[in-house]
């Protein structure tokens, strides 16, 4: 450890520019990607306070409407909204029926399939699941809470339905699950609604509007959609593709400055060589002065970040909630460095890879 700090001093005291700017490269690595760190978990944030009004568009029809009607009107808009949608719903009680009944459906390439989000294996204590096909071919199938045993027949609207699975339990005291494209005429609902897993648009919202209203006039009422505001969103996705490329250039730059000084030191290298240092010492003396610079620099930088940026993002973006932790700090510490170690260390080995009698001739 003596001789490892000793060649800091010397090699500090040599090359003073190239540290300083070693120094403030990695100073200004940390920062970013706190800041970085900090921007993300805000704008994440800021989505899940938006969910429970954005995430769904919802429908009611003011007289209740075809049911297989709607599912051949419904794909004029999840064609457009299908890779943000993450199932459509659509259920109540329907005339002639005492179970209450509803679609769970998802939508991919223009096939229905059974919600994976509202229905898994595990939710059933016997049987099993509805399959693409039977989803999308007319199958009188159904999953049910109370509904007999598999193999059983079910009346449903005056059709046969086969029970293929049973239900743990009824999920929003709902009954029975069938596959939408299986109803006959007899079906009605008074409303549809649309989950999504991303954050809709207002382009979205227009065109489930338009489609329905072109179709049902009057008779449909939709609720209030209020999209997060578009210029915020550019605005968080450009300073996180900025801070990122900041970060990725300073973290570059210091195992280049790195990589620079072991070039100058070759010679250094070389007479450890023929002093009888092998080659695995040379780089753990090499290796271990770069680890005691990068942890020096990075916890100043850590440092400097909780007592001059941190509030500063806290009170920007309205964060109500601590999100950056000593759990966070250091694993961000850690990140860094081991970046840091692992870029170096095949710089070191590539340039330790000559013999010594060879550097030193060089």
């Amino acid at each position: 450890m003596g001789l490892v700090l000793r060649n800091i001093k010397n090699s500090f005291m040599a090359y003073r520019s190239i540290y300083a700017q070693l120094i403030v490269t990695q100073l200004v690595a940390v920062i970013i990607l706190l800041f970085v760190y900090g921007i993300v978990v805000s704008y994440d944030i800021a989505k899940e306070e938006e969910k429970m009004e954005t995430l769904y568009f919802d429908a009611r029809f003011t007289e209740r409407v075809s049911t297989a009607e709607l599912r051949e009107i419904l794909p004029e808009v999840l064609d457009v909204v299908e890779d943000r949608v993450d199932f459509l719903y659509m259920g109540g009680d329907f005339e002639g029926n005492e179970a209450r009944i509803s679609f769970h459906e998802e939508y991919h390439g223009g096939k229905f399939r059974l919600s994976e989000t509202a229905f898994s294996p595990g939710s059933l204590s016997e049987g099993r699941l509805m399959t693409e096909s039977e989803m999308n071919d007319g199958s009188r199938v159904l999953i049910g809470y109370n509904v007999g045993n598999v193999g059983d027949t079910y009346i449903v609207a005056g059709e046969e339905f086969e029970v293929i699975g049973v239900l743990r339990e009824s999920p929003s005291n709902v009954t029975l699950h069938i596959p939408l494209s299986s109803v006959n005429e007899e079906f009605t609902t008074g409303f549809v609604s649309l989950f999504f897993d991303k954050l809709p648009t207002k382009s979205d919202y227009d065109t489930f509007v338009t489609v329905l209203r072109r179709h049902y006039g009057d008779n449909v009422q939709f609720n209030d959609f209020e999209p997060m505001n578009v210029d915020d969103i550019i605005a968080y996705d450009s300073i996180i593709v900025l801070a990122l490329a900041i970060g990725v250039v300073t973290a570059l730059d210091t195992i280049l400055v790195y990589n620079y000084l072991m070039k100058k030191r070759k010679k250094q290298m070389a007479v450890f060589g023929i002093e009888g240092a092998t080659r695995l010492q040379q780089i753990l003396i090499n290796e271990t002065e770069v680890a005691i610079i990068t942890v020096i620099t990075s916890l100043t930088g850590v440092i400097v970040f909780r007592l001059a940026v941190e509030r500063v993002i806290m009170e920007v973006y309205e964060i109500g909630i601590s999100i950056f932790s000593i759990k966070v700090y250091g694993v961000m510490f850690l990140a860094f460095i081991g970046c840091i170690l692992l870029g170096t260390f095949v710089m070191t080995v590539i340039n330790t890879r000559k013999k010594a009698l060879d550097m030193r001739r060089g």
